[in-house]
């Protein structure tokens, strides 16, 4: 069976097509460091006292969950204002298109048709999770902050690299 499937001569994608996975792999690449960044936030948020072992542990089953589990689990402890909230759970429903509807969606018949505004359907999920990633760093601050930690270095080098506090969703 193997041999067959190596046999297919598959047909070379064109400039457009080529655009569209590289702006669909942008997406995919962002919202998984998104992801990890979510992951990351809810260890140090979910265990603010725990020895760093425990927090390990906790984070390593974060990592093995979906961006679903892991938005679906911050929604169950609180953990982020509404608006966060709602932000991330509306990524997730984007994220979902990419993933299972996206190639579907950009195809008529046995053609994959590249329009801009598909295109810039796929770059708005890339911005939004770039931004939601600034948001739950600039909120793992403040919450480091509260919790009595000096964070003056961290936010000079957040507004170096990063450019000033987003604001609003």
């Amino acid at each position: 069976m193997l041999s067959s499937v190596n046999s297919i001569i598959m047909k070379q994608a064109n400039q457009e097509e080529m655009f569209l996975y590289t702006r669909m792999g942008e997406a995919i690449c962002q919202i998984q460091i998104l992801e990890q960044a979510l992951s990351h936030c809810l260890t140090v948020k979910l265990n603010p006292t725990v020895e760093e072992s425990e927090a390990v542990i906790f984070l390593s089953k974060q990592q093995r969950n979906t961006f679903g589990s892991v938005v679906k689990l911050a929604a169950q402890k609180g953990v982020y204002s509404d608006d966060l909230q709602k932000a991330l759970e509306e990524l997730l429903l984007e994220r979902n298109w990419l993933v299972h509807h996206a190639m579907r969606d950009s195809q008529q018949g046995n053609k994959i048709i590249v329009t801009e505004s598909f295109l810039q359907k796929v770059k708005s999920i890339t911005d939004k999770a770039e931004r939601l990633q600034q948001l739950l760093e600039w909120d793992l601050i403040d919450f480091s902050e509260s919790r009595g930690r000096n964070v003056s270095n961290l936010i000079e080098m957040m507004i170096r690299e990063k450019g000033p506090r987003p604001v609003g969703m």
